[in-house]
């Protein structure tokens, strides 16, 4: 036998457990847990995102412009990281902000330059490269 899940008593008298109100809000189980021990308001605890729709097993999100957008489509259009897009979709709803370029040195480039290429320690194949030479 498993143990009883915990139930959490809202505003309105109502007792809920952390995966029906995951369930009913369209959230993570660790979402919903977090918001059922924060606060015990039934408005808080089952406000729905009036901004995120589902997209098969994606989330669309809805901008203040009335354009809608996955974190894919984000990170595409923009040219930011994947986790930076879906953290501008979560956060913000205005597109300047969301679909704003990354910053300068997000976009300067991945390549190491010359002077750490000159400096002893660099090595362009790893470390592991090091251990494993013949010597």
């Amino acid at each position: 036998m498993g143990a009883k899940p915990k139930e959490w008593v809202l505003s309105d008298n109502s007792k809920w457990t952390a995966m029906q109100v995951a369930n009913y809000v369209g959230i993570g189980h660790s979402s919903a847990y977090h918001r059922l021990s924060k606060s015990a308001d039934r408005d808080i605890v089952l406000r729905k995102a009036e901004n995120v729709k589902r997209l098969g097993g994606k989330r669309l999100y809805v901008l203040d412009d009335g354009s809608e957008w996955t974190s894919t489509m984000v990170a595409n259009h923009t040219g930011c990281l994947l986790s930076t897009a879906s953290t501008r979709l979560g956060t913000y709803t205005d597109p300047t902000k969301v679909l704003a370029p990354p910053p300068y040195y997000v976009t300067k480039g991945r390549t190491v330059s010359a002077a750490i290429k000159e400096r002893m320690y660099y090595d362009p194949l790893g470390h592991w490269a090091l251990l494993n030479k013949n010597l």
